[in-house]
């Protein structure tokens, strides 16, 4: 895998170097290979047409040898040989093992030969040869992810010859759809399945990663280049990240109050410089803002600062850094002398690297934000945003990053220790780098200016396809971290979707903080929010961007996390950190995906649907089979239409959750209950699954909107083929089913019978009693439900479809069946609140 690129010092095991095992390759047809091959057999077990492949990894030690040899043979000999021939010889692709040992599987050509054979391919440059080739490649890489993918499920493959693979896959995925598809589309493919995310994750840890953020970054960084190289980045092991275990690095958290100052001398002793603070807060009563310029530069002894007003055009350098890191004070505009020392040889340097011939003043929120007034501090937290935008330049310090020198790394590296640092953990950081003109980064020799590592890894991105998976994650990143701040004229709502994605896996010291950063970043009025209560400083920011007509995705209603107490904003999200996920958020290209913020709720236009419950419960009746189905209760049965049926499932992926749906919540207290979802209902294809908010429809007002008020979230799924049959079936014996019940029986654990359902086993013995055997009687007279119910029509399929049967029917039993009763097209209007 020498194709990768690799951090500074990175080791490359023995291990990892894949042995080369290939057998002769014909150089015909890729797709057909396998039923021409001696792997006929093998091949065909693995990938079985016309039924489900199987999972299990039961192939012994010779099957998977031979697997190994099949693996290496097509799907990296004939994959390579397809794209790259004539180009591609054997021999380019290996190399003579250590000390006379076997030969090994060697990349270090492809990137050359890639670029080659895209050359070579610009004459076909928007033909329809040009296409017939793009469709043909994309078929043999899906056809050999897909085989890696069910061969992994089935054998213990060599972890050298599995990743080898998956590696050359993806590159050559990128090679090709760079090349003939010029980047505008790309597959559903999943390379990094191969690497084992727990291994990765101990050799992460082991290199000095904090456990929280390798969890951020593996779900962040997908793509088997990506994850491959983080793996490889060694981090000083400069904090103690044996306490974190939950979303936060607590080694990167601040304590306001319990935090010792901290210096850069050896013996601490070098005293505190302080700010002098009338002369800061004069500088806010005219509007403007305090910076500082040092005096005596080269004399920690005499070291001293000034306070000077900024007026327009003035120059200054604005700092961005994370308190943890040692400039922090909470307490006092006030920091060790050994500290401003560092600060003002950095302030230095970089002003002489941009071209200045005198050392520019310095803005440091720890020195020139006023502590001990209320009015001042206030009067700065609103003009944050105009002070990092009208600097000269940001420099960003983090102690990991500025561990090593500019001299040692690579515009990659830099990039991806800036991407995946502590600096980008930190909420404050977010805006004070995205709002920068000039953003530099500092290294322990010199600042390093990001529009220039940008710009090298743009030129990696548009001319060497072999690297661009991990190009691309990079470059993404740091323009989702500079540019998203910036407003856009040709946006229909200004950057949230960026700011939500930015805000995802950053922390806070002072969660109420959240709203002010989220003013900054959207350019919204703080005034109202500086001044509110902490706690209240959300309810304030929406009630703000209400005002501001800040235009929404109607997307953002379909998020997981807690929302809005407030009334009129309880469609709203109480913050956009990490524990809030949304999924498919995107921008609002068209009118009618547009949200508009009310007074009364958020109005948006969307398909709803309502639904009748067809078997209401007492309280009694709920109560008990709420006990049956206790690990479902996220699930209910909708029927639209004979065999057209659909399925409300935990929009996590999770059975109980605060804001997830409950199928109590509606049928303990009505008959009847809404769905708003993101796709019309009436549109649906089999298998689609949208998503939903469970609520109410309110009373309709005339010339008002519809109102909408929700209870809890949910995907809806279209049922397949199968499953909608299966359910008429048991619908049209539906007043069969519900005879069946009797649930005075006290519920037991103790019943037992030829079901081997564990929701059968928690009904009173009377009543499973009476549900197995009416299972068994539909069975025998109703074919199609077996059909319907198992994959394999054997002997026996019969008394394998007797447990699903009778799970399905607890369904009807237990009132979480109901049918559509009204529908509303998707360009109705709804205030949903």
């Amino acid at each position: 895998m020498e194709h990768l690129l690799l951090p500074l010092n990175a080791l490359v095991g023995e291990n990892e170097k894949a042995p080369y095992i290939a057998g002769p390759y014909d150089g015909g047809d890729f797709l057909s290979f396998p039923q021409r091959s001696r792997f006929r057999a093998l091949y065909e077990d693995i990938k079985p047409e016309g039924h489900y492949a199987s999972s299990r990894k039961d192939l012994d030690i010779g099957s998977t040898r031979d697997l190994e040899v099949f693996l290496q043979t097509w799907v990296v000999v004939g994959l390579l040989h397809e794209v790259f021939a004539p180009l591609l010889t054997v021999e380019a692709f290996t190399k003579a093992g250590e000390d006379g040992a076997s030969p090994i599987l060697s990349t270090a050509k492809l990137p050359e030969i890639a670029t080659q054979w895209t050359r070579s391919r610009e004459a076909l440059a928007g033909t329809d040869d040009e296409k017939q080739l793009l469709e043909h490649l994309i078929e043999c890489i899906m056809a050999a992810h897909s085989f890696l993918m069910a061969a992994r499920k089935r054998a213990e493959i060599t972890d050298s010859v599995l990743c080898s693979a998956a590696s050359i896959g993806e590159t050559l995925e990128f090679v090709v759809m760079e090349t003939l598809d010029r980047g505008t589309r790309s597959l559903s493919t999943n390379w990094e399945f191969c690497l084992d995310s727990v291994s990765i994750a101990a050799t992460m840890q082991n290199n000095g990663w904090c456990p929280t953020d390798i969890r951020k970054w593996q779900a962040i960084a997908g793509g088997f280049q990506t994850l491959y190289y983080l793996n490889k980045v060694t981090q000083p092991k400069t904090k103690d990240h044996g306490n974190c275990v939950g979303e936060v690095c607590v080694a990167s958290q601040y304590n306001m109050d319990n935090q010792s100052l901290v210096h850069r001398c050896g013996n601490h002793d070098c005293g505190l410089i302080f700010v002098d603070e009338e002369a800061m807060q004069t500088t806010f009563e005219d509007g403007h803002f305090g910076i500082l310029r040092f005096s005596d530069l080269e004399n920690i002894e005499t070291l001293s600062i000034d306070v000077v007003s900024y007026k327009d055009e003035s120059e200054y350098i604005a700092l961005s850094h994370v308190w943890a890191d040692g400039l922090g004070n909470p307490n006092a505009n006030a920091l060790p002398r050994c500290q401003l020392e560092h600060v003002a040889k950095c302030a230095g340097q970089l002003s002489r690297n941009a071209g200045n011939d005198r050392s520019l003043p310095v803005w440091l929120d720890t020195l020139c934000c006023p502590v001990s007034s209320p009015r001042h501090r206030s009067s700065c937290l609103m003009l944050m945003r105009q002070i990092y935008q009208k600097a000269t330049l940001v420099l960003t310090l983090d102690t990991q990053i500025a561990h090593f020198n500019a001299s040692d790394l690579d515009s990659v590296e830099i990039c991806a220790r800036v991407l995946f640092s502590g600096w980008t953990r930190r909420l404050w950081t977010l805006q004070e780098g995205a709002l920068a003109g000039s953003l530099w980064i500092q290294l322990k020799d010199r600042a390093v200016d990001l529009a220039i590592v940008e710009a090298d890894i743009s030129n990696i991105y548009k001319h060497n396809f072999a690297h661009n998976q991990l190009a691309l994650i990079l470059l993404s990143g740091l323009r989702r971290l500079r540019n998203f701040g910036r407003r856009r004229q040709s946006r229909l709502e200004p950057d949230l979707v960026d700011v939500r994605s930015a805000l995802e896996s950053r922390s806070v010291t002072v969660a109420s903080d959240e709203a002010l950063c989220l003013c900054t970043c959207l350019d919204l009025d703080q005034t109202e929010v500086v001044k509110a209560a902490r706690e209240d400083r959300m309810t304030t920011f929406w009630q703000t961007a209400m005002r501001a007509d800040l235009q929404l995705p109607s997307g953002l209603l379909f998020f997981t996390g807690p929302r809005m107490q407030t009334k009129g904003l309880q469609w709203a999200p109480s913050s956009f950190r990490s524990h809030v996920k949304f999924q498919n958020l995107r921008r609002a290209k068209k009118a009618e995906e547009q949200a508009t913020i009310t007074p009364n709720g958020l109005l948006v236009q969307c398909s709803v649907f309502e639904v009748t419950i067809c078997r209401p419960l007492t309280s009694n009746e709920e109560r008990s089979w709420n006990t049956v189905l206790d690990d479902v209760r996220g699930v209910f049965l909708v029927r639209l239409e004979q065999h057209q049926w659909f399925m409300l499932l935990p929009a996590d992926g999770k059975t109980a959750s605060n804001e997830a749906f409950d199928a109590r919540d509606v049928s303990e207290r009505r008959t009847s209950f809404a769905v708003l979802q993101e796709l019309d209902i009436l549109g649906m294809q089999r298998n689609e699954v949208a998503q939903g908010l469970v609520g109410i429809v309110g009373t309709v007002q005339h010339g008002q909107p519809h109102t909408f008020i929700l209870n809890s979230r949910s995907n809806v799924l279209c049922c397949d083929e199968k499953m909608s049959k299966t359910l008429e079936i048991l619908h049209s014996h539906r007043s069969d089913i519900v005879a069946l019940d009797d649930m005075s029986d006290d519920v037991t654990d103790g019943f037992e019978a030829s079901s081997t359902s564990p929701y059968i086993s928690r009904l009173s013995p009377n009543t499973a009693q009476r549900v197995t055997q009416y299972a068994d009687v539909l069975l025998s007279s109703e074919s199609a439900l077996v059909e319907c119910l198992v994959r394999d029509q054997t002997r026996d399929a019969r008394t394998k479809a007797l447990a699903p049967a009778a799970e399905w029917m607890l369904y009807f039993l237990a009132g979480r069946v109901g049918t559509i009763s009204r529908t509303w097209p998707s360009d109705q209007t709804w205030c949903v609140g």
